[in-house]
């Protein structure tokens, strides 16, 4: 194994998990979508000249369903919960600081 500095300033995680309709509520299921969050932070990110600084990354289930849709903010530890797809333009700037 090499033990090697991140390439990244920042990386994002986004929950993109889906479940069934009638099983637990998830980031990206019954109206949900973590996926949007994400295609709207990697479009943010992009246009302001921060694509290859701060990686966005999609996972599976962050264990907190109930909250979200979750983003984790890293090395920040900041964790966002009932994020908005459609909201969340303006508060990207305060996060990655442009």
């Amino acid at each position: 194994m090499e033990e090697n500095q991140s390439p990244y300033e920042m990386l994002v995680l986004v929950c993109t998990n889906s479940r069934p309709q009638g099983q637990k509520v998830s980031c990206a299921g019954e109206g949900r979508s973590g996926e949007k969050i994400a295609a709207k932070i990697k479009e943010f990110l992009e246009r302001e000249g921060l694509k290859g600084k701060i990686r966005v990354t999609k996972t599976g289930c962050l264990n907190q369903c109930e909250k979200g849709p979750n983003v984790v903010i890293m090395p920040h530890n900041i964790w966002l919960s009932g994020v908005d797809p459609e909201n969340i333009e303006p508060d990207l700037a305060k996060y990655f600081k442009v």
